[in-house]
């Protein structure tokens, strides 16, 4: 999987991705978004302090996800994000999602609901707009309902066999595939990243998100979201 990283002081990165991945033609009923000015109408409209974020590509190009984090200046331990998705081939609409990145390993949380534009059609961006102008409308709700979804997740204390439950579970439901369940287990067994001592649910939860990072970008954001959808509901 390809990735370009997106940092605030370089501001050739979007024009340098639309040369390396133009769009196609468009057509009378097919209206292609580009990966770059879709990126680039979140960065415009989210008024936030940018912080980082990376666009990974499938190996043709064709398929794109990019996550772009911004600065929560009371909650210094985490990043706000907002999650884009993208193809050229049909493959996958337009999707735009929202969450908390824990700061020290950018896991991303999404909760709330993934908005798609099924069709490539000339109205597109009559329906993108506004999707990005309600993200930055409810970034504060947006933010309080995932700090509060990471404390429940921090209180619930896990032995390794509900741990192990846990991930056959989503595994048997086709909530996460078989990597990530590894993946999670590992990470479960040996965490990657400090904060993660303590066996909770917490814990869990950061091992597939990470394990999540190398996800297929049609699938990521639908994969994210159901692996928080189950986590908030679940009972260990």
């Amino acid at each position: 999987m390809n990735q370009i990283q997106l940092v605030p002081e370089n501001k050739d990165v979007l024009n340098k991705m639309m040369l390396l991945y133009p769009s196609p033609a468009e057509t009378k009923t097919y209206h292609p978004i580009n990966h770059a000015d879709l990126i680039s109408s979140v960065l415009n409209n989210i008024k936030r302090d940018f912080v980082s974020g990376e666009a990974q590509f499938d190996r043709t190009g064709q398929k794109m996800v990019a996550k772009l984090r911004y600065a929560i200046p009371n909650l210094p331990e985490f990043l706000y994000t907002v999650a884009v998705g993208n193809s050229y081939n049909k493959t996958m609409p337009v999707k735009l999602a929202s969450g908390l990145s824990v700061m020290a390993c950018l896991n991303m949380q999404v909760h709330g609901d993934i908005n798609y534009f099924r069709k490539h059609t000339p109205l597109v961006w009559d329906g993108i707009i506004p999707a990005i102008a309600s993200i930055n409308d409810n970034i504060d709700e947006d933010i309080e309902k995932g700090y509060y979804d990471s404390k429940y997740m921090q209180s619930i204390k896990l032995q390794d066999r509900n741990a192990w439950k846990i991930l056959g579970t989503m595994y048997g439901k086709k909530i996460i595939n078989n990597k990530v369940m590894n993946t999670g287990y590992r990470e479960w067994e040996a965490p990657s990243f400090d904060g993660l001592e303590d066996k909770t649910m917490w814990r869990l939860y950061n091992g597939l998100t990470y394990g999540m990072q190398d996800a297929s970008p049609i699938h990521a954001l639908e994969m994210q979201k159901n692996v928080h959808d189950y986590f908030v509901g679940a009972k260990a």
